[in-house]
């Protein structure tokens, strides 16, 4: 009563029977000690108690507490931290997240490859405007000088690249230089 008892673990990895204990369950002594570690060591430590008050309080309390750890669900005698209850969850739903992350690296995928797409419309729409504009320029200054077929070909010029998804104010003064 005056001393703490030792975790099984500890008290386990410290055994001089634990390979035959891990032969006789059909594992290794370092497997075997990691399996009682953690969760099981929990159990037993709350189960063993000094204060009443610590302690399950009821047979069934415990029971339920080692049938929580047998679905691999999270146990009453565990910390509450929300990254322990996080990798249970994570274990006991391996398919269902495995299924998650699959659709959201998809839906990366798609929106990087959305975003390249509008990127490279939306620089090409300006190289457009931009050549077109560079043609009306050309075109007024050959006006300028009464130089009408070539003014006239610069015009059609900034119309064409224009027609191909320009801008409509762009076209608007393409073709009015033309009449």
């Amino acid at each position: 009563r005056e001393e703490e008892p030792s975790k099984p673990s500890t008290k386990l990895s410290t055994a001089e029977g634990l390979p035959t204990l891990a032969a006789n369950r059909g594992t290794e002594p370092a497997k075997l000690t990691k399996l009682v570690r953690g969760e099981l060591d929990w159990i037993v430590m709350k189960a063993l108690e000094k204060d009443r008050n610590r302690r399950y309080e009821t047979a069934n309390g415990f029971a339920a507490d080692v049938q929580r750890y047998l679905a691999d669900e999270p146990v009453a005698a565990g910390p509450p931290s929300a990254a322990y209850r996080l990798r249970k969850f994570a274990r006991r739903n391996k398919a269902g997240l495995a299924v998650a992350a699959l659709t959201l690296f998809f839906l990366v995928v798609l929106g990087i490859g959305v975003g390249w797409s509008v990127r490279d419309r939306a620089m090409q729409q300006t190289r457009s405007e931009l050549e077109a504009g560079l043609a009306l320029k050309e075109a007024a200054g050959l006006q300028q000088r009464r130089r009408w077929p070539e003014a006239l070909a610069s015009a059609k010029r900034a119309e064409v690249v224009l027609a191909g998804g320009g801008s409509g104010q762009l076209l608007g003064q393409a073709r009015e230089m033309q009449a």
